[in-house]
């Protein structure tokens, strides 16, 4: 959705800001953080207790808000978030 409201240059600067966020999380050996499609990451706690996971997932989420990134052609959510 960000590349076609707003171009692939745009757009890639926004996924870049996202990017930038997920390198904070899953640097444990068992956590991973990718890229999963053209505009999906995948983050995933690895050898956690649902306490810390809901710790960790409750940060991200404010981290990921934080931006404040626009998506105003979305039916949904007019500013990018994750769920």
């Amino acid at each position: 959705m960000l590349n076609d409201t707003y171009g692939h240059l745009k757009g890639d600067e926004r996924l870049k800001d996202i990017g930038g966020v997920l390198k904070n999380y899953g640097k444990r050996p068992d956590d991973i953080s990718a890229r999963y499609g053209g505009e999906e990451f995948v983050v995933g706690f690895g050898n956690s207790a649902m306490e810390l996971s809901s710790i960790l997932i409750t940060k991200l989420l404010d981290d990921i808000r934080s931006l404040n990134i626009p998506n105003e052609n979305d039916y949904v959510r007019s500013r990018i978030t994750i769920f």
